[in-house]
């Protein structure tokens, strides 16, 4: 899995993903978005951020992310945007092991507050899951603790 996107201060970022699988193949992708060089002062310094990514099973989309961060157009420090966090992430797993994929939807997902949160959905034929946190390490430590069920 990727590390974290880090953004900076004045840089604007687009990205466009296609990921085609076959239905007998097993996929665990994530992308984490940093606000930027926290300890820098650089948090939602970035001018815009945008990334698309689309999953396909088959030739038939599954999972469609589009993320837009725009400081000068969003109002994202306001409730209903970040809730006080300033990162975020998905991951999308995907494995023809229905009980497995059920296992990781079904995980409990609440911890401490302090903590990133993480919160999972079904997708037409796999899991998707989306965290808020406050430091991308953390994120990638949560997915990367997920991913690791999948592979044992």
């Amino acid at each position: 899995m990727p590390h974290p996107i880090m953004t900076f201060t004045g840089c604007k970022h687009i990205s466009v993903g296609k990921v085609n699988i076959t239905e007998n193949s097993e996929l665990i992708f994530s992308e984490i978005y940093c606000c930027g060089r926290t300890a820098m002062g650089e948090e939602f310094g970035l001018k815009r951020f945008r990334s698309r990514t689309e999953i396909a099973i088959d030739g038939r989309a599954d999972f469609i992310d589009n993320t837009l961060i725009d400081p000068a157009a969003l109002p994202i420090r306001q409730k209903g945007f970040f809730e006080g966090f300033t990162h975020t992430g998905f991951m999308y797993i995907y494995t023809p092991d229905k009980t497995m994929l059920e296992s990781i939807y079904q995980a409990d997902y609440t911890g401490d507050p302090d903590s990133a949160q993480l919160c999972a959905t079904h997708t037409e034929r796999g899991i998707a899951i989306r965290a808020l946190g406050r430091s991308g390490e953390e994120i990638f430590d949560a997915f990367q603790n997920i991913a690791e069920k999948i592979r044992t």
